[in-house]
């Protein structure tokens, strides 16, 4: 019964709901009964230096279930596995995991971890847990971490340092303006000009903001959708 752990461990038990409804009450079960401990097999790359998560810790968000109910939780994204772990609390020893579908998603300060896909503008598909930032009634702007994989580098000369083979994880950025295939993009001004519709108040808003940050990406986008 060890997949109970993690509810059991948090203040949201099955108890706490009877007063709601018994489609949210069977949310929970569902859940609570698809929980399985985390395989630790780390092999595919125990041998490279670097990180394969997103976040450094595990950070405190919530798993949305059916766009609805939601447990509280410790989240961190394991790119290289392309799977959520979950914690109950950040000092808890046992890591859990769902399946990935639509389902659950996995909600954080900035952004929400979905599991998906998506077509891109030049016939291409892209599909694992995405990154949400923004979703708005024209435009939708999310990313897919990917994994870079350097390989060794033994030294040519006695002058040289062999390098190990090392991985860091990495942002692919898409844009998708009135439901248009997705686009990558880079986070820079002249990238979403191309992609946006030209306007005056665009244009003006273009002239007084700074543009190379997701946050301010989410921000451009939000004026978008109000403005245009």
């Amino acid at each position: 019964m060890k997949k109970y752990y993690l509810l059991s461990l948090t203040i949201l038990s099955l108890i706490s709901f009877t007063s709601k409804s018994q489609n949210i009450a069977a949310d929970y079960v569902m859940m609570r009964d698809q929980l399985k401990y985390l395989d630790q097999d780390n092999s595919f790359y125990s041998t490279l230096a670097g990180s394969p998560y997103m976040e450094d810790e595990f950070v405190k968000g919530s798993i949305i279930i059916d766009g609805q109910a939601d447990q509280p939780a410790y989240l961190k994204y394991n790119v290289a596995k392309d799977q959520i772990e979950i914690k109950a609390n950040p000092i808890q020893n046992e890591i859990f995991v769902l399946p990935r579908n639509n389902t659950y998603s996995f909600k954080l300060d900035n952004y929400t971890y979905y599991y998906g896909n998506i077509t891109t503008a030049k016939n291409g598909y892209v599909q694992g847990y995405l990154m949400k930032f923004y979703e708005g009634d024209d435009v939708r702007f999310i990313a897919k971490p990917v994994l870079d994989i350097e390989p060794a580098k033994v030294a040519e000369t006695s002058y040289d340092k062999s390098k190990p083979a090392t991985m860091e994880v990495k942002m692919e950025y898409y844009i998708s303006v009135d439901g248009k295939p997705f686009e990558k993009i880079i986070l820079r001004e002249r990238f979403l000009r191309r992609r946006l519709k030209k306007t005056k108040p665009l244009e003006e808003y273009y002239d007084e903001h700074r543009i190379n940050s997701e946050a301010e990406v989410v921000e451009l986008l939000k004026f978008y959708d109000q403005n245009v």
